[in-house]
């Protein structure tokens, strides 16, 4: 193996590992706002219940 193809596979899992890191969080932060949009009208709507 040559150092170009250590370079490049490192690249490529580098690359491969960021990429999941920031799906992982984006998944996250779209759940946290979901959760705060149904917490948010639920009290809204128990608020007007009331």
């Amino acid at each position: 193996m040559d150092k170009n193809d250590y370079i490049g596979i490192f690249g490529f899992l580098s690359f491969a590992i960021g990429t999941y890191l920031v799906s992982s969080a984006v998944m996250f932060l779209l759940c946290g706002l979901l959760c705060m949009g149904i917490a948010v009208v639920g009290a809204r709507k128990g608020v007007n219940k009331k």
